[in-house]
């Protein structure tokens, strides 16, 4: 692997001055390293980053300092972001058809850069102080194979006639005993959950005390599934969480944004390994994603629910804010499919 230490790949808003990240961060750094050699072209490494070539243009996977304190008492000690800059080519691409892409993407999010206007696929990982230290491996671990796949997903868009990826043919390691796992986890904090080998189903009411939609709630859905196949990426673990609001066509695509937006830059500490979107024609809020076979691990069901169950209690704010108190449609009840 090639290496130079020079800050030219990180975008300004990145410049963090004498702050030097701490000593397991510069281990997680080193480790993405060693696990990305020889897979990418003009790769370069820094105290705070490391970037290379990809198939759309250059990512970079930098450490930065957060140093907030949130509104629940939280600590925000610092980020792992790993930043793909699309080509200028891209620069058309306006929010209504970035809210399309997002629909079908896997590992992170594309989002117009508030600072820089640039079209930027991005995935990131929050430090929390007090978190068990087992997390930090596990957000390494998908941080490293979010850059890995960064441009692989959106191949789909830009090149239709790509063929599917080397993995197609693997079936998912995902089975029964990850997601009866998460659905006891689920079911004992009080939520309607059912699960089968292939996938799992969760709702979160919407509303205090909400019953499930079968008995008239209303709630936010949530979905795993391991039959469904990615197109480039092939097998692996496919999930999303659907919010019952509808917006017009005119709100959904600046929300998106923003919503992608502020999972990068706000106060939000769970991974942004995936990303909002809408569902096509359906005039609701998602949050989707996809963990390839390769970026397997135990758990790994039970944790990104906790995150998509913790995006469904705390997303309402977000949207209020952005529509600045404007009353979304009337909620639809909802009907439950029976296990995912």
């Amino acid at each position: 692997m090639s290496s130079r230490n020079t800050q030219s790949d990180l975008p300004a808003w990145a410049d963090f001055g004498d702050w030097q990240p701490r000593a397991e961060l510069t281990e997680a750094l080193e480790q993405i390293r060693i696990a990305l050699d020889g897979s990418f072209a003009n790769v370069r490494t820094g105290q705070t980053f490391i970037s290379f070539d990809n198939l759309l243009g250059r990512t970079t996977i930098c450490v930065m300092p957060v140093d907030e304190v949130t509104a629940d008492g939280r600590h925000l000690l610092d980020r792992l972001v790993v930043r793909t800059v699309l080509p200028e080519a891209m620069d058309d691409w306006d929010e209504s058809f970035l809210l399309v892409l997002n629909a079908i993407n896997a590992t992170g999010a594309l989002l117009i850069d508030p600072h820089t206007g640039e079209r930027t696929l991005v995935s990131s990982a929050t430090f929390v102080e007090g978190d068990d230290d087992a997390l930090l491996p596990i957000y390494v671990h998908l941080m490293a194979w979010a850059a890995c796949y960064h441009e692989s997903w959106l191949m789909c868009a830009v090149r239709p006639d790509a063929p599917e990826g080397e993995w197609a043919e693997e079936p998912s390691p995902w089975a029964l005993e990850d997601f009866q796992q998460a659905a006891e986890n689920i079911r004992a904090a009080g939520y309607f959950c059912t699960a089968d080998d292939t996938g799992l189903t969760a709702e979160f009411p919407w509303e205090d005390g909400a019953p499930p939609a079968m008995l008239g709630g209303v709630t936010s859905l949530m979905t795993f599934q391991s039959d469904m196949r990615h197109p480039q990426l092939g097998s692996g673990l496919f999930f999303k969480l659907e919010l019952p609001q509808q917006f017009t066509p005119t709100q959904l695509p600046g929300l998106v944004n923003h919503l992608n937006v502020l999972e990068l830059t706000g106060e939000g500490a769970r991974p942004l390994y995936g990303a909002w979107c809408s569902p096509f024609d359906s005039g609701r809020l998602a949050y989707v994603g996809f963990v390839p076979n390769a970026a397997y691990w135990p758990a790994s069901v039970s944790l990104i629910g906790s995150w998509l169950c913790w995006r469904s209690f705390h997303s309402q704010a977000a949207i209020c804010d952005y529509l600045e108190g404007e009353k979304p449609a009337e909620l639809p009840h909802r009907q439950v499919v029976a296990t995912r």
